[in-house]
């Protein structure tokens, strides 16, 4: 199956309901289904329309009460405070997410990203049973998780999409966060790597 930018526009996610609605086009008629993988070619037109969806996403999940709970769980946790300096609240909960949550690959076939609601009160759940890095997401799923946490504690963020391999394709996903004005790149599934 094969679709291009003319047949799907806007999308808005629903994290409770865990769907996606189109403003125009409908991926089911198309012949999507449910467990689909979905590539975008890397152009800018293409590139666009994913960080739109992105933006969108981030923009629900970081005004949602849990995410702010649980990032200042995480600060708090390390010893930090809602007036803590910017880049030691990004350090903080970079780190968590890098290197306390596991890195989980998607299933085979699979493109999910859980909404960052769901997977930090999983976390949390697991954490307090012992098994902290039995949860967790890979890069794309704990790139919003971390940019949403940024932004729910003020610092600005947003999720950056990279092809790493030159296949043409959109393969990973990484923060950047704008911290004292200065650009920080920030990883999530390279444990030990810090900002």
């Amino acid at each position: 199956i094969t679709a291009d930018n003319t047949d799907f526009t806007s999308v808005t996610f629903d994290n409770t309901a865990s769907t996606a609605v189109f403003a125009a086009g409908d991926p089911a008629t198309k012949g999507f289904r449910v467990g689909d993988v979905v590539r975008f070619r890397v152009d800018e037109q293409n590139a666009e329309r994913v960080r739109a969806v992105l933006r969108t996403f981030l923009d629900q999940a970081a005004s949602n009460p849990v995410v702010s709970a649980s990032a200042n769980e995480m600060l708090t946790r390390s010893g930090l405070q809602a007036s803590s300096p910017s880049w030691d609240k990004a350090s903080v909960l970079q780190d968590w997410l890098n290197n306390r949550m596991g890195t989980i690959p998607d299933p085979d076939g699979i493109e999910k990203i859980t909404s960052p609601d769901e997977l930090f009160t999983s976390w949390f759940r697991a954490e307090s049973q012992g098994n902290p890095l039995s949860v967790g997401e890979d890069c794309d799923g704990k790139a919003v998780a971390l940019a949403a946490a940024l932004i729910s504690v003020g610092i600005p963020a947003q999720v950056v999409l990279y092809d790493v391999n030159g296949d043409g394709f959109l393969d990973h996903a990484a923060v950047t966060a704008d911290i004292d004005g200065r650009p920080v790149y920030a990883e999530t599934v390279a444990p030990g790597l810090t900002l």
